[in-house]
């Protein structure tokens, strides 16, 4: 546009609703023109007695009534849109100016005229670049920001200013060419060497870029904002750039670089594209945005499936979301991810083998074709044996209104930590939320109702179940993972074959020991503790005989079992005799010796003392003549 000193300009930014009034001395003459090099940018004027705008070689241009209406003048389309002046009106209010896409510019208003003194319009320069953390071999000598004219003609930048980040002021005759580059580093002469070996490098006077993100403002010499990012190292904000070599880049300088989703780390070369184009210029359109990217189980066992979601967002339509998956190492693979609602996508890695270290990343594309590539992500499947156990039941308190009572405990069996996030229940409604860790010989409580439950046994249960009851005539009680696969089943009942005594007396249903076949009534008894033993071993504790009870050779259930580090062990016997009391580990060596020689007929008690031994199972073994009695203990430390 050919300036005239009867013109005067101002500059804002913004993408989105303006709200701004110019105020004008009557005398002048005033005339508007709306223009940009962009095809779509269509700005719509609110008010009422206007023009339609009308397209006229590359410009829209169109006339505002009030103090009489007047004819536009075209000029060179610029990048933005622009305001000159109307005749005879003091007060120009724009209340709400906006474009049909958003996306078509960076700013509107780029340069909107100014100081109500005359001045030459100059071109739109942005902050393009940011090197404000270089990878741990380089030092802060390579700190850097970059200045890019994107206009058709050379800025003088003489007496700019850079507000915030860092101080300088740019020196008399300091120019940026038309679309060209200014690199302003803390040590210029780290880029004016090689292998760089820059011509247009200034150094800053004082300060650092943040490594933690900071806002870098640069002013005009009139002190009215030419341009500001406020940067950041986590977040939104791609975190490469802080001390692993790339730079911040600008996608596109048409964008808003006030937004993270317009930027991106440099690729391809350390230290990022000083003075030339940012290698990850998209040509335009902005590159889908990857963020929130997550997986459940966080640590899965070799039997659970993967969910990964994450964000993805565009400034058009997400064509394509997808997973690249590497498991040891190995060659890639792609997975679909499908939408689950507004910008959430979600897919599923299958389960792996114990110990297997899966690396997998998101891959997202927009319906122009613009790709994005999220950082890669991982996680190592638990070793060891799953064998999570329902372990026992309060399924009926005492007395009347005691449903509030009801708890199912889980016991881990196996050798394995397990994540139960996604494990759920069938017979009453509960799914276990991520990170739900369950170690070897650790418990889980979930209760019905938990402020209730804290009440009574004086600590609060893991979790309290979302809805339903356990029935007091029995039912099915089903556990399965994440992946739908039935963990374990429990069918108990009140009656036949099954203890009475939990059906409203006061005891829980206990299973005698977590590795027996919990689905069969014979594996259960009645605790031998009102309100049972929630979060501790089931209480299978001997039985005391009368003293003119008729005498059976017996070896009865450890107590407590699992334990650590002592047990203590009761047995019987119909008359004297030679006896003896061992235990041995699974490999068959004895372990410990714990009553040997003549003993008289009746009850004994010994304790095992297992300190100095590792986890796992061990067998006690009751011998006398020909009778032998087998216990199994489970040693957790």
């Amino acid at each position: 546009m050919n300036e005239d000193s009867s013109h005067n300009w101002v500059k804002w930014k913004s993408d989105k609703w303006i709200s701004q009034t110019l105020q004008l001395p009557p005398i002048l003459a005033l005339h508007l023109l709306i223009g940009t090099v962009l095809e779509d940018c269509h700005p719509l004027l609110p008010d009422s007695d206007h023009e339609p705008p009308r397209r006229r070689d590359g410009v829209w241009a169109g006339g505002f009534a009030g103090g009489g209406s007047q004819g536009l003048n075209a000029g060179t389309p610029l990048s933005g849109c622009f305001l000159g002046r109307f005749p005879a009106v003091p007060a120009l209010n724009l209340t709400r100016m906006t474009t049909e896409r958003r996306r078509s510019i960076k700013r509107l208003g780029l340069t909107l005229a100014a100081l109500l003194t005359a001045g030459p319009l100059f071109a739109a320069v942005v902050i393009n670049e940011i090197h404000y953390n270089p990878d741990p071999g380089a030092d802060e000598s390579y700190e850097f920001f970059e200045l890019h004219n994107t206009g058709a003609a050379a800025v003088d930048i003489s007496g700019w200013s850079m507000t915030a980040g860092v101080v300088h002021t740019f020196a008399p005759g300091t120019t940026i060419p038309a679309g060209g580059y200014l690199v302003v580093a803390k040590l210029a002469a780290t880029y004016t060497a090689a292998p760089f070996n820059l011509t247009n490098v200034v150094q800053w006077t004082s300060g650092d870029l943040n490594n933690g993100g900071e806002t870098v403002t640069l002013v005009d010499a009139s002190a009215v904002l030419v341009d500001t990012v406020p940067y950041d190292d986590g977040g939104c904000w791609t975190v490469e750039p802080d001390g692993q070599g790339p730079s911040l880049e600008l996608l596109d300088p048409a964008l808003d670089n006030s937004l993270c989703s317009s930027w991106a780390a440099s690729t391809g070369v350390d230290y990022g594209t000083p003075g030339a184009q940012n290698s990850v210029y998209s040509g335009g359109g902005t590159a889908p945005v990857i963020s929130g990217v997550a997986h459940s189980p966080v640590a899965p066992s070799y039997l659970d499936a993967v969910s990964v979601t994450a964000t993805v967002t565009d400034d058009g339509g997400v064509a394509l979301v997808q997973l690249e998956v590497s498991v040891d190492g190995g060659a890639s693979q792609l997975l679909a991810m499908s939408g689950l609602g507004g910008d959430l996508f979600g897919g599923t890695i299958p389960a792996q083998a114990a110990g297997a270290v899966v690396a997998y990343r998101v891959l997202a594309q927009d319906d122009e074709a613009e790709t994005s590539v999220g950082d890669w992500q991982g996680y190592t499947v638990a070793a060891g044996t799953v064998d999570i156990v329902i372990n026992e039941l309060h399924y009926n308190g005492p007395g009347a209104g005691t449903d509030l009572d009801e708890f199912i405990e889980l016991y881990n069996n196996g050798t394995a930590t397990v994540d139960l996030g996604g494990w759920n229940f069938a017979g009453v409604t509960f799914t276990f939320p991520a990170g739900s860790f369950i170690a070897p010989g650790e418990y889980r409580v979930l209760a019905v109702n938990a402020s209730h439950f804290t009440a009574i046994y004086g600590f609060a249960p893991d979790f309290q179940w979302s809805s339903g009851a356990l029935s007091n005539d029995g039912e099915a009680i089903v556990l399965s993972n994440a992946s739908a696969q039935e963990m374990d089943r429990v069918v108990y009942d009140d009656g036949g074959a099954w203890p009475t005594a939990p059906d409203g007396n006061g005891p829980s249903l206990e299973l005698i020991d977590p590795s027996l076949d919990n689905n069969l009534a014979g594996s259960w008894q009645a605790s031998h503790v009102d309100g049972g033993t929630p979060r501790a071993a089931n209480s299978t504790a001997p039985v005391v005989e009368a003293a003119d009870a008729p005498r059976a050779f017996s070896l009865a259930e450890p107590w407590p079992n699992p334990f650590n580090p002592s047990a203590t062990l009761a047995f019987t016997l119909p008359a004297t005799a030679e006896v003896e009391l061992a235990v041995f580990d699974l490999a068959g060596r004895r372990v410990a010796t714990l009553a040997q020689g003549l003993r008289q007929a009746g009850g004994h008690q010994v304790t095992f003392q297992a300190s100095g031994l590792a986890s796992g199972l061990y067998l006690a073994r009751l011998q006398a003549g020909s009778q032998v009695e087998t216990r199994r203990l489970l040693l957790v430390k």
